[in-house]
């Protein structure tokens, strides 16, 4: 098998701070890119290159389809595996030898999804209806179709970028969503589980926020919930219904 990259993506964040960082243990051939997407300067670009870390700052928050698009288009596009991380996720130790195990044993797969745990449980992978995740509480409960997962510990063969790259009017939310629906159908066969590596993610949703901070972050997913549906067709009441699911979590909080 082709080498390995990993592409994490820090938003407003020192690195040093990063529980992904801290918790990586890439193979020592792997390629590490740091993708920046901070407002300020929080000294990444000088902790990265102590790290041996290749550097991209966006200049400013350009969204999670810009920064991931900003390292494919440097990448051999073989099979080799870009591992995706967001920056609060803390990698379970046997993530990689798991990945290239399963990788070897499975050619013909392109995308390969660790469990993801919160502090409620299984948030990845999941099962996707229409707009709405749902959560599962063990992996049996997968179906034929219909399966997603996040994107942090997401691996995807490199070969799948010759031809695609993210969709950069999709800024944030269900970016995850819209590529799996692209390159698997959601469908279970297409994605191999990694079901013995669990990966523990600091949900960004499900922390305490500011009004201002969740008003904002309201509307980046209202744009992005009517982007994502618009695209794929999917009814426009569907979208509203979590829209007002979201709003009120919001009055009342």
């Amino acid at each position: 098998m082709a080498g390995i990259d990993v592409l994490v993506v820090v938003y407003n964040k020192a690195l040093a701070q990063s529980r992904t960082v801290a918790t990586l243990n890439a193979p020592g051939d792997a390629r590490v890119h740091i993708v920046d997407n901070s407002t300020s300067d929080y000294g990444n670009r000088q902790f990265a290159q102590a790290k041996g870390y290749e550097y991209g700052d966006m200049g400013g928050n350009a969204g999670l389809s810009r920064a991931y698009n900003r390292v494919i288009d440097m990448l051999d596009k073989d099979d080799g595996l870009l591992c995706l991380f967001d920056d609060d996720t803390e990698v379970d130790n046997r993530y990689f030898e798991a990945l290239k195990k399963a990788a070897e044993a499975h050619p013909e797969i392109d995308v390969f999804a660790p469990v993801v745990t919160d502090q409620k449980g299984i948030m990845s992978p999941c099962i996707l209806r229409g707009v709405s995740c749902r959560r599962v509480q063990s992996l049996e409960e997968l179906p034929e179709r219909g399966v997603s997962a996040i994107n942090s510990g997401l691996a995807v063969r490199r070969r799948v970028f010759a031809h695609y790259r993210y969709d950069e009017g999709q800024f944030l939310d269900y970016v995850d969503h819209a590529f799996l629906r692209d390159i698997t159908g959601h469908e279970r066969a297409r994605i191999h589980v990694l079901g013995d590596v669990v990966l523990r993610q600091s949900f960004s949703g499900s922390t305490r926020q500011s009004r201002a901070a969740a008003m904002q972050r309201y509307r980046i997913f209202k744009k992005d919930i009517t982007y994502y549906c618009g695209k794929y067709g999917i009814s426009p009441v569907l979208r509203w219904a979590l829209l007002l699911r979201r709003r009120l979590r919001l009055l009342l909080g």
